[in-house]
């Protein structure tokens, strides 16, 4: 017999939440231009400020609502007033939008901002209402009825704008839509009793190699430490003839490549503390380095003036290490085999729209401070014990 419920309704709202935040944060981010020139520059909009964000709602509240947290009334009435509040969001972004072209165009833009203050205030009030009648019920505090509504009143108040302008950037969309999703998916697994059993030799952590990993931690920081100098003030040494923002391209080259030691004494320690995943560490490690390599070409390219290929470069360094991301979120989190990839496919569909062009670009200047503090913190002779145990007197 299978162990596993069917598929929950809140789960199918959180994944289909979850691929429209994305979806529309990739077209943001990547086809910005294309979309305007076609016309459709609101269609990423409309994707993370009205779809996305009303979906996410609907799966919050009906898993609210299935764990009986939320009355099925005043979850629809929840869900609702968020679907209504979104639409007015969107129609506000889209007449500032519009109001703003107009403007530059030297067209008048006064009724566009009519509207965008009448739906700006709409979506306040829709939003403050949803947040309300959510807060009201999950809320601990007065029993007095009107004093608790009194503070979920204030609380939708002052959170309902907050709410708004966090919607603003798609990477708040994709994040809580993704939460939202590990939340709906994970209790789909029905618990299963395993009898108390010791732990496998083979599989028992082996002694970490603390000498050569901190050795590797400090030699990135330290050459990390020199490529950010480099990049920072390469342009007056005299050393070689290039100008600021050339030595800056120099230096992020250098430094990307600083970080691989660092990512060798991770993979060392890692590896040693947990034998039974050793060759996932091990291909999670080899992706990360080829990302680092790749990123290191991105401002060869440009220091060689091909910002094309300093992009695309860019690019493909996000993707190798959202693979990474996305192997190891498969296999830290629990569940069945199609849960856990469908969770990583979207982890690291999350990390490439949303902090993977950041995050990349800034690897030289974050690898030394880290390096440093696993050096310090993180390289230790000593595993965490085993959570499985030899039950006592056995």
């Amino acid at each position: 017999m299978s162990t596993r419920a069917p598929a929950r309704p809140e789960a199918l709202v959180a994944g289909a939440a979850a691929l429209v935040a994305i979806a529309g944060a990739a077209l943001t981010l990547f086809f910005a231009l294309e979309l305007s020139v076609a016309g459709l520059a609101w269609v990423g909009t409309a994707a993370t400020v009205g779809l996305a964000p009303a979906l996410a709602v609907a799966a919050l509240v009906t898993l609210l609502a299935r764990r009986a947290v939320l009355s099925p009334r005043r979850a629809a009435g929840v869900a609702a007033l968020a679907a209504l509040a979104c639409a007015s969001a969107l129609g506000a972004a889209l007449s500032w939008s519009a109001g703003f072209d107009a403007a530059d165009a030297g067209f008048d833009a006064a009724p566009h901002t009519r509207v965008t203050l009448l739906t700006a205030v709409a979506a306040w009030v829709l939003g403050a209402a949803a947040i309300a009648a959510l807060t009201a019920a999950v809320l601990p505090g007065p029993r007095v009825p009107s004093a608790r509504w009194l503070l979920a009143l204030l609380i939708g108040a002052v959170g309902s704008p907050i709410v708004g302008a966090a919607l603003l950037a798609p990477a708040t969309t994709v994040i809580a839509s993704f939460a939202l999703l590990v939340l709906a998916i994970r209790p789909r697994a029905l618990p299963v009793e395993r009898p108390a059993r010791g732990v496998p030799v083979a599989s028992r952590p082996r002694p970490v190699p603390v000498v050569p990993a901190r050795a590797l931690a400090w030699s990135a920081a330290a050459a990390g430490a020199l490529a950010i100098a480099l990049a920072l003030t390469g342009s007056t040494w005299g050393v070689v003839i290039l100008d600021a923002t050339q030595t800056m391209q120099l230096g992020m080259a250098v430094g990307n490549l600083c970080a691989l030691p660092l990512v060798l004494s991770l993979d060392l320690v890692l590896a040693s503390r947990n034998p039974g995943r050793r060759a996932l560490i091990h291909l999670v490690a080899a992706l990360v380095a080829v990302a680092l390599v790749v990123a290191a070409a991105a401002p060869v390219a440009g220091l060689l003036g091909d910002s094309f290929w300093q992009w695309q470069l860019l690019m493909l360094s996000v993707g190798v290490t959202a693979v990474a991301g996305a192997l190891t979120v498969g296999a830290a989190l629990p569940g069945g085999r199609g849960v856990r990839a469908l969770l990583a496919v979207a982890a690291g569909a999350a990390f490439a729209v949303t902090f993977g062009v950041v995050l990349m670009a800034a690897a030289p200047f974050l690898a030394p401070p880290l390096a440093a503090g696993w050096a310090l913190w993180g390289v230790r002779r000593r595993a965490r014990p085993p959570q499985d145990r030899v039950p006592a007197g056995a």
